[in-house]
C-alpha cells in the first residue's frame, strides 16, 4: 500500500491496484470474465482450496483470519484465552504468507455486531501488530460495520491495522461522509456491499421482510456504488459485491448473484459494466413486481388455506430471448427476531402450484396456516436468470 499525495492506493507487482471483487466461494471463471480480480472469504478453513483456485484464475484473496465475537463465547477480558486465539492465528499467518494469490490479511468480521467492548479492538490491534512481524509483505485489515462507535474504536484503537474494511449495503452512498466526520485518515475498503439487507427491508404484519426483485436489486446498487466506491477513489481501495455465489440467507435468492446452476443475475451485468465501462453480450431478463392473491407483497396478503389464488408477473428480455418461467412455494420459517433455522433453506411445498401458463400461474394456498412465499424465476436460456418473490400468510377464515 502507497500513500499517494493526499490519498492511498494498493499496488501490486508495483502497479497501482484497485479491489474488483467478490465476497464468496464459487464461479471464480465469471468472476474473471466480468472484469474482477479479487476473492474475499471469511476464515482460513478452506483456504487452500480457494486460493489455489483464484490463483489458476489470475485472481488475488483478501483472506480471513476468523476471530471469535463475545457472542461466541469468548471473554475478552481473559489474556488466556487472547492467547489460544492468537496463537491458532499465528499458524494460519505462517501456513499462507507466501502464496502467491494472498493480497492482504483480514481479521475477524462483524465482531461490533452486538455493540462490543473496546477490549476486542485492543485484540485486532494486537493481532495485527504480530502479523506485521511474521508477514511484512501484505496489509492487515478488520471488517466492521458502518457504526459511529465502531468507527471510532478503530480509529483509537488500531493503530497497527493499515486499513478499515465496511460491510454496508442500504447506506453505501453516505457512509465515506460518515468515516470524513469521525476523522478516518486511513484508506478504507468496501467487503460486502449488494442488495438492501433484510435486516433494512419494510416487512410485512407477521414480520417478513420484502425483499427487492433481482432487476431492482441491479438499480439499487448501481448509484450508492457510483457514489461511495467509484468516486472517492483517494481514500476507498475498492469493495466485493455479496455474495458471489449462491448463499441462503433469509431467502435463497435474497444474497445469491447466481442460480443453483450457475445463471447470473443482472447484478453481475452490472458489475461487470462497473469493472469494464461495457455490459456483457447477453443480459439477464427483467423483472418486475410479482402481484399474487390480488395485491403485492407489500399488501400484507393473508389468502384463505386451501383456496385457489392467482399469480403474475412481467418480464422482459433485451436480447428478445425467449423466456422460461418456474413458480414455487416455499415455507418462510426465517422471520424477523425468530431465526431459529436461519441458515437452513426450507423444502419446496408439493403441489402448490395447480396450473403454469408462462408469466401466470394458478396457486394453491397450503392448508396449513403460516408464513410462506410465492417464487418465480425467469430463465432466458442463455446462462441468466432473474427473480421475484412475495410474503404471504395462509390463514384459516374466521367462524365469528
Amino acid at each position: 500500500m502507497e500513500q499517494s499525495g493526499s490519498g492511498y492506493r494498493l499496488t501490486r507487482n508495483s502497479k497501482p491496484f484497485f479491489i474488483k471483487g467478490g465476497a464468496g466461494l464459487q464461479h471464480f471463471d465469471k468472476l474473471k470474465a466480468a472484469g474482477g480480480n479479487s476473492i474475499r472469504i471469511w476464515t482460513t478453513e478452506y483456504a487452500d482450496e480457494v486460493l489455489n483456485a483464484a490463483h489458476q484464475q489470475g485472481l488475488v484473496v483478501m483472506l480471513g483470519l476468523w476471530i471469535k465475537p463475545a457472542r461466541e463465547g469468548i471473554d475478552y477480558y481473559d489474556p488466556e484465552a487472547l492467547q489460544t486465539q492468537q496463537a491458532s492465528i499465528r499458524e494460519q499467518i505462517l501456513r499462507y504468507r507466501n502464496h502467491p494469490a494472498l493480497l492482504m490479511w483480514n481479521v475477524g468480521n462483524e465482531y461490533d455486531i452486538e455493540a462490543p467492548s473496546p477490549k476486542v479492538f485492543q485484540a485486532v490491534n494486537a493481532i495485527a501488530k504480530m502479523i506485521h512481524e511474521l508477514d511484512p509483505n501484505h496489509p492487515v485489515t478488520t471488517t466492521i460495520l458502518a457504526n459511529p462507535n465502531s468507527v471510532d474504536h478503530f480509529i483509537n484503537l488500531c493503530s497497527d491495522v493499515d486499513i478499515l474494511s465496511i460491510n454496508v449495503f442500504a447506506g453505501l452512498d453516505y457512509f465515506p461522509r460518515l468515516l470524513d466526520k469521525h476523522g478516518l485518515t486511513k484508506p478504507y475498503i468496501v467487503t460486502e456491499f449488494g442488495a438492501k439487507g433484510h435486516w433494512e427491508a419494510p416487512y410485512t404484519a407477521w414480520k417478513a421482510p420484502l425483499e427487492q426483485t433481482s432487476t431492482a436489486k441491479a438499480g439499487f446498487i448501481l448509484p450508492r456504488y457510483r457514489a461511495s466506491i467509484a468516486t472517492d477513489t483517494a481514500h476507498c481501495l475498492g469493495g466485493y459485491v455479496f455474495f458471489w455465489g449462491t448463499k441462503y440467507e433469509q431467502t435463497t435468492t435474497w444474497f445469491s448473484l447466481f442460480g443453483a446452476k450457475g445463471e447470473k443475475t443482472a447484478t453481475v451485468d452490472l458489475m461487470q459494466y462497473l469493472w469494464t465501462g461495457k455490459y456483457p453480450r447477453n443480459r439477464a431478463p427483467e423483472i418486475g413486481r410479482l402481484r399474487f392473491a390480488g395485491g403485492y407483497g407489500t399488501n400484507n396478503l393473508q389468502p384463505q388455506a386451501g383456496s385457489l389464488q392467482d399469480a403474475s408477473v412481467t418480464a422482459s428480455d433485451i436480447e428478445g430471448d425467449s423466456l422460461h418461467v418456474v413458480w414455487q412455494v416455499f415455507p418462510d420459517n426465517n422471520l424477523l427476531g425468530r431465526n431459529k433455522k436461519k441458515d437452513i433453506a426450507p423444502e419446496e411445498i408439493p403441489n402448490s402450484i395447480i396450473a403454469a401458463h408462462g408469466l401466470h400461474a394458478m396457486v394453491r394456498v397450503p392448508k396449513k396456516p403460516g408464513p410462506y412465499r410465492l417464487f418465480v424465476t425467469i430463465y432466458d436460456g442463455k446462462g441468466s436468470i432473474a427473480t421475484a418473490n412475495a410474503p404471504f400468510y395462509s390463514r384459516i377464515k374466521s367462524t365469528d
